[in-house]
């Protein structure tokens, strides 16, 4: 029993220095460093995939406005249904035209989220492939800065990019 208190922290201790990484090793699942043209071509790809996420923001949030209006003429049809008397023919046909408008518009607004969710799985599949093909890769401080002046940028998207709060969590949209 003696034996084996003395003997288990020396094999912990063997096991922890074997499986720890040495000083030169990379990182797991690194790879290759990127050389500069393949930086220039991931720091493009994030840039565009920027621009992407910024247009896509600017589309969401007109797609909410859209909502909250449709969302608001609702109400107003329901409160001039309760007002409308049921005899007056006239008044029921100026509901019906108000209301098939109203569908027409929801239609197009659902549309639009489809297109949305759409654009959204695509923009994922792009930045989970920029993940793998860049985000996941190491480079060289020094092309890094000589790849930024050349494409005429302080600093990289992703750099000034999460100094600032998210507006928006990920997911679908409604119709």
């Amino acid at each position: 029993m003696r034996f084996l208190q003395a003997i288990l922290p020396a094999v912990s201790l063997v096991v922890c220095l074997w499986s720890a990484p040495s000083a030169n090793s990379a990182p797991a699942g690194s790879g290759k460093l990127l050389s500069r043209a393949e930086l220039r071509t991931c720091i493009e790809r994030e840039e565009e995939l920027g621009r992407r996420q910024d247009a896509l923001r600017k589309a969401q949030d007109a797609h909410e406005v859209s909502g909250a209006k449709l969302s608001a003429e609702a109400m107003e049809l329901a409160r001039i249904l309760r007002a409308t008397d049921p005899n007056d023919a006239a008044a029921i046909d100026l509901y019906n035209q108000r209301n098939d408008a109203r569908n027409a518009d929801v239609d197009v607004h659902n549309r639009r989220a489809e297109a949305l969710n759409a654009t959204v799985a695509e923009l994922q599949e792009a930045e989970a492939d920029f993940i793998a093909t860049c985000a996941s890769r190491l480079f060289l401080k020094a092309d890094e800065n000589a790849v930024l002046k050349e494409l005429g940028l302080k600093e990289r998207r992703f750099d000034r990019e999460r100094r600032q709060a998210p507006t928006r969590p990920a997911g679908k949209f409604s119709a």
